[in-house]
């Protein structure tokens, strides 16, 4: 028998938000150990969606979705994974993780890693959502793919966070290589949120000098736009 195991979370309710419709609220929530995840309220007859974690025995990570209508204290969590791996065999058939959403106007956009045991790496992969509910994966899955043989991602990537700047979608991401084992954060832009264009000069951020506190790699990128500078 499975057993599944969740993080503790840490709740924080923000003022109203102009990000989405009138009367909504941002809803933050930070999963023990990982990254903190906003997504916006469509309308005050919906609930606030959020996402985190849960691990299985099998060490499957299966996306979550939590709702209140009145924030810290009343979160109820979704009875079923919203996000489960693919068919076996598929690029994501072991297991799916790390998912990070934004709200449109329209719909819920959804990037994740996803993986498979028989030898398919870690890679990215693109859902979307009218109730933060019901997915559907991009037929085209991963919309980001680890590199080639000899690059600095060339083994995996893995946790996205993307905003957006106008038209441009951006993405920061973590990427492992698989000669020296080092992890790294790499950047790419999007027109659709579904085509991505890797930078040329990735990684942007390195692992420090031997010694230093994170010579061993550096991963887990969480990125927000402040006063017209970007913040790691």
């Amino acid at each position: 028998m499975k057993k599944i195991i969740l993080f503790a979370i840490w709740l924080v309710v923000m003022a109203a938000s102009s990000v989405a419709s009138a009367g909504s609220n941002s809803f933050n929530l930070s999963v023990l150990g990982r990254n903190p995840k906003s997504i916006d309220k469509v309308e005050t007859t919906i609930t606030g969606h959020l996402e985190f974690d849960c691990i299985e025995s099998n060490c499957l990570y299966l996306p979550f979705v939590v709702k209140s209508g009145v924030g810290i204290g009343s979160w109820v969590k979704y009875s079923e994974p919203v996000i489960e791996p693919g068919p076996i065999g598929d690029w994501d058939g072991a297991y799916v993780n790390c998912p990070e959403i934004l709200f449109d106007g329209t719909q819920y956009r959804m990037w994740y890693s996803g993986g498979n045991n028989t030898g398919s790496p870690a890679q990215i992969g693109y859902a979307t959502s009218l109730d933060g509910i019901i997915w559907e994966k991009h037929m085209d899955n991963p919309v980001l793919k680890i590199g080639e043989s000899g690059k600095w991602d060339d083994r995996y990537i893995r946790e996205p966070v993307v905003l957006t700047d106008g038209s441009t979608w951006k993405m920061w991401y973590e990427g492992v290589n698989v000669l020296t084992g080092s992890h790294q954060i790499g950047f790419a832009t999007s027109q659709d949120g579904i085509s991505w264009l890797k930078f040329d000069g990735n990684p942007i951020l390195n692992p420090g000098p031997p010694g230093s506190w994170d010579a061993q790699g550096v991963n887990g990128p969480y990125v927000i736009l402040k006063q017209d500078e970007y913040h790691m």
